[in-house]
């Protein structure tokens, strides 16, 4: 069942000294481990304690290539880890020789717990207990790693603060900015051992080269160097390190930096900004044609970064002409000497400042307000046709009627009895008039023939009285007012007289009345807004198609009466009749213009003035 374990052991105990990143270490540690105890499968879980929503997360694992497929679930393999958190071993015996074993393992981190699972074929029961006792041994080997890294990192980090100190100290022998640059350029890439390093300073918003290793002077508009400030400008706009080959976990652009890599037809390059007082203004980029960037050498650079960033800045605003100098300290001097002395006199002077800015140069839509009416372009007066008495009506304001249909039932039973009555008389007539003709008696023979004549067109205007004492409607349209006919049934009305006024809601405009102060801003092309009194929180569009040119006087008021159209489909609780406030765009106008506009006019005609 077991190989070598001598080698494995051997293997474990270098991956103490193991100096790569912890995603090459953890699959290396797991391979030996799963060599070492001879499994078919191994897998290494983490659960940190101090995550907002703890538990195990797979974190390296290893499989023979001829593994067959997994004993356990992973819900079991936490199980299983929990019970090896808790009791320091955990198994879970399948059969005679295959077994799932659980061995807690030491990170050096207090709030981790790291749980090896693997899966045994046993062979050799006594072989078995001797792997688990050697797995056991190894079992620190994690935090042996993590405590080798933190050694190896301060010795670096000591190193690189000694070798950024004899920087600075070369930096500072020179008084020019220029030269600091190239200085620190040289520096940089004879420690990176680069192909070439560049350092650029912000200006305007871009990146401008203002060095390069081993080069005194060079073209600003050459194409490489426009591509190298491209680079510079990707890494400072995203405020961190740009390194390539990209990181396997990296989200940062870095289109510009491969394009530089792909024209210069280099290994690796790394970016990294310059701070001051927490803002990126600079940035040096070191390109090679050898391996790629170390993690201690990006934490050397960050150091190097974070360091000279004063003393450069300092060169650089020394370095500038006088001009440039004195604007810098007026405005340093104007940032120190706001503070807290005075407060509310200072926050007075720059609010009363902003205020007469905005009064006299801020500029808005000036809006005339007027109020308006619903009207409908067709609306239908149903009168009385003739003397009687209400019998039926069923309709209400507000209610939808069709064409044709029946509004209201006058009583017209006195109309029929004159109808019969006449018929009668008609009969008569045409009888006294034959009588007459066969007597000869043709002077009495016209007679009844003239009364038959009369009594028949009597007839006929009593017809179309009980013909009409069914009304109905015109047109398809809403009734707008019907004078109470549900509660006047038996009432007597008189011809003529008004009794259900009908409208047609699909054909609404807007009567506005306009004031004659206002009339001279108004064009007839003006959009607006308008709200319902019914409901002012809502706004619709309108636009005006005429104002009437002649006005008209109401509530002792001079108006004129402007038509609109709507910009939008009507709602469908819309009714002639209803009212609200109506805003007519008239163009920009100054605040202070609006305010005093009016008192303007008061002194204009009062006064005559101006």
């Amino acid at each position: 069942m077991l190989s070598d374990n001598k080698s494995d052991i051997h293997r474990l105990e270098e991956l103490r000294e193991f100096a790569e990143a912890p995603r090459l270490f953890w699959p290396a540690y797991a391979t030996a481990l799963c060599n070492l105890l001879g499994a078919t499968r191994l897998r290494i879980v983490l659960r940190d304690h101090g995550d907002a929503s703890p538990g195990w997360k797979r974190i390296a694992a290893h499989a023979k290539p001829d593994a067959p497929r997994p004993l356990i679930s992973d819900a079991d393999s936490e199980s299983l880890a929990d019970r090896a958190i808790i009791e320091g071993f955990a198994e879970i015996a399948f059969s005679e020789n295959q077994r799932v074993v659980s061995l807690p393992l030491k990170t050096g981190t207090p709030t981790h717990d790291c749980v090896m699972i693997a899966e045994i074929a046993v062979v050799n029961h006594e072989a078995f207990v001797e792997s688990i006792h050697h797995a056991q041994l190894v079992a620190d080997v994690p935090a042996s790693y993590r405590n080798f890294r933190a050694l190896k990192q301060s010795q670096s980090d000591v190193s690189t603060f000694a070798s950024t100190l004899d920087l600075l100290t070369l930096i500072n022998r020179h008084a020019k900015f220029e030269p600091a640059c190239l200085a620190l350029a040289n520096e940089l890439a004879s420690r990176f051992k680069a192909t070439y390093v560049a350092i650029g300073w912000e200006k305007g918003g871009y990146v401008k080269l203002r060095a390069i290793s081993n080069m005194q002077s060079f073209e600003k508009k050459m194409e490489r160097i426009l591509r190298v400030e491209s680079a510079m400008e990707e890494a400072l706009s995203q405020d961190d390190e740009i390194l390539l080959p990209l990181p396997t976990d990296s989200i940062r652009i870095t289109r510009d930096h491969e394009a530089l890599l792909q024209q210069e037809s280099l290994q690796a390059v790394l970016s990294v900004p310059i701070r001051i007082d927490g803002k990126p203004v600079a940035v040096f980029t070191i390109l090679r044609h050898e391996q790629a960037f170390t993690e201690a050498e990006v934490r050397a650079a960050w150091i190097i970064a974070d360091q000279v960033a004063k003393p450069l800045a300092t060169l650089n605003r020394d370095s500038r002409w006088f001009g440039a100098r004195m604007a810098e300290s007026v405005a340093t001097y104007t940032k120190s000497h706001w503070n807290l002395e005075h407060p509310w006199q200072k926050l007075g002077t720059v609010t009363l400042l902003i205020v007469v800015l905005v009064l006299f140069f801020g500029r808005i839509t000036y809006r005339v307000d007027a109020p308006f009416i619903v009207h409908t372009y067709q609306q239908a007066i149903v009168p009385a046709p003739f003397d009687g008495y209400i019998q039926e009506s069923s309709i209400r304001i507000g209610d939808e009627v069709a064409e044709g249909q029946v509004l209201l039932q006058l009583d017209d039973s006195e109309l029929k009895l004159r109808k019969a009555s006449y018929e009668a008389d008609i009969r008569r007539f045409r009888s006294e008039s034959e009588l007459a003709r066969a007597q000869n008696k043709f002077a009495e023979m016209r007679v009844a023939l003239a009364q038959m004549e009369q009594n028949q067109a009597a007839l006929e205007l009593t017809q179309h009285e009980i013909n009409s004492a069914q009304i109905r409607a015109p047109f398809a349209s809403t009734v707008a007012d019907e004078a109470r006919l549900r509660e006047r049934l038996g009432a007597p009305v008189k011809a003529g007289e008004t009794l259900i006024r009908l409208a047609r809601p699909d054909q609404l405009y807007l009567e506005i009345d306009i004031d004659e102060r206002d009339i001279h801003e108004v064009v007839e092309t003006a959009k607006g807004q308008f709200a319902f009194t019914s409901e002012p929180s809502k706004k619709y569009p309108m636009s005006l198609v005429r104002v009437d040119p002649i006005a008209n006087s109401k509530q002792d008021k001079t108006i004129f009466f402007a038509r609109a159209a709507f910009d939008c489909p009507p709602e469908k609780w819309w009714r002639p009749g209803m009212t609200g406030m109506a805003k007519i765009e008239v163009g920009p106008r100054t605040f202070f213009w609006i305010i005093t506009h009016r008192l303007v006019d008061f002194l204009h005609i009062k006064l005559w003035l101006f």
